[in-house]
């Protein structure tokens, strides 16, 4: 029996360590199962910890950063205080030709003045005797003289003004003869007609009585060739210029056809009365025309004492307002070298030096400097490597937003170093707290 109870046994025994093997399979299974679920559990907390943060945190993070300085470089120059305003290239003499009793005959036979003819163009040089432009066929021609043509001159007429036509033939090399300075005889009567006949057209003729109708018979005197106001004018001084050109040939004469000037070219700008009394006579001045790029120096010559505005006189003793209601005060400059032709008839900038330092000096920006609580007056370095240091200056001259600083006694300053003038992304107070002394 017990023969047939071995191989029974030994069965029995192969099957119990099967099953102990397969048990310890299972428990390796079950704890590598229970290390990944570990390790996941972990790594899902880590990231977790990311998203999830104490109330304690979101309060630190809702902190405004930590603020940041602004500073400026200690300079060393000639400090400048600057004037800017607007200002306009005109002449010593300004003309407006106007076509006011141009073209009389046609006029008189029921017809309009027309432009026939242009001459000039803008920024043309003009001579004496030279023909500007011609309205209903008649010559509009330019003499020298001060006075503007205010009536016909006509043999038989004396005064100033035919003084100055005389002179006038005289300077384009026409004889008056034996007339007497300011009497219209035969020899300005023929001087007149030569000059007449140089510009290519016929001369207007007298009729022989003084108010241009026909005597019977004509008085021989008060006969021949004369110079009807509208077709003259008269300028100061040669070269002349033209400024303005509105004519246009077939089309109606205009009241202004042509805008003519002469002397030397002069700036005029309008000070505000706040600036006023910070320009003065011999003050330097830069002129820039934006529209060209030209740019020239000047000098101011003279500021008004009164309230002027060429543009809306009011007839109250020469006090006038701009077109913004605020009362101006004419400055004139003189230019250092004759202007740029091409600079006359426009709106310019001008930039006045209404005070400067004698030389170098040291500069900070306004906003650099302060007040102490002890009553000093202080800029604070900001040193390369974040210190500060409070340096008592004395104050000078101020320019364009920057003033003249001297360290007082011991204080060190350089130019080159820089100086605190704010602060970036802190809360309030932080500026004051920044510049304390270390």
């Amino acid at each position: 029996m017990r023969h047939n109870e071995g191989p029974a046994f030994r069965l029995t025994n192969a099957e119990d360590a099967y099953a102990a093997e397969g048990f310890v399979d299972r428990r390796r299974r079950m704890l590598v199962i229970t290390v990944v679920t570990a390790l996941v559990v972990a790594l899902g907390g880590l990231g977790a910890a990311q998203f999830v943060k104490s109330p304690g945190e979101h309060a630190a993070e809702a902190d405004a950063p930590p603020h940041s300085l602004i500073t400026a470089e200690v300079e060393s120059r000639r400090l400048v205080d600057t004037v800017v305003l607007r200002g306009r290239v005109t002449a010593a003499q300004s003309v407006d030709v106007t076509a006011q009793g141009a073209g009389k005959s046609l006029e008189d036979s029921g017809g309009s003045a027309v432009v026939t003819a242009v001459r000039v163009k803008t920024g043309d040089a003009l001579a004496a005797g030279q023909v500007l432009v011609e309205i209903s066929g008649r010559p509009v021609f330019v003499l020298p003289g001060a006075v503007p043509a205010y009536r016909d001159l006509k043999p038989g007429a004396e005064g100033k003004d035919v003084a100055q036509l005389q002179q006038a033939l005289s300077a384009v090399g026409l004889n008056t003869g034996a007339d007497p300075s300011g009497s219209y005889g035969v020899g300005t009567r023929d001087a007149v007609a030569a000059l007449y006949q140089r510009i290519g057209y016929s001369a207007p003729q007298a009729q022989g009585s003084d108010d241009g109708k026909t005597e019977t018979p004509p008085d021989p005197a008060k006969s021949g060739a004369m110079v009807p106001a509208s077709e003259v004018v008269f300028l100061g001084a040669f070269p002349g210029r033209v400024d303005s050109v509105n004519a246009q040939v077939g089309k109606p004469a205009a009241e202004k056809v042509l805008g003519i000037s002469s002397g030397a070219l002069v700036i005029r700008g309008a000070l505000a009365p706040h600036e006023k009394g910070l320009v003065r006579p011999d003050m330097q001045v830069k002129v820039l025309s934006e529209v060209t790029g030209l740019e020239a120096a000047a000098k101011v010559t003279s500021v008004a004492d009164t309230p002027s505005d060429p543009n809306a006189a009011n007839g109250d003793g020469g006090e006038t307002k701009s077109g913004s209601g605020a009362r101006t005060y004419e400055m004139v400059a003189t230019p250092t070298q004759p202007l740029n032709a091409k600079l006359a008839g426009q709106d310019v900038r001008l930039t006045v030096e209404a005070a400067a330092s004698a030389g170098p000096v040291l500069v900070v920006p306004l906003s650099a400097v302060s007040a102490g609580a002890d009553g000093r007056t202080v800029v604070t370095v900001v040193e390369p490597n974040g210190a500060k240091r409070r340096v008592e200056v004395r104050p000078g001259t101020t320019g364009d937003g920057y003033v003249q600083v001297t360290p007082v006694a011991n204080a060190r300053l350089g130019a080159g170093e820089r100086v605190m003038i704010g602060v970036a992304g802190g809360p309030a107070g932080a500026a004051a707290t920044a510049g304390a002394d270390k």
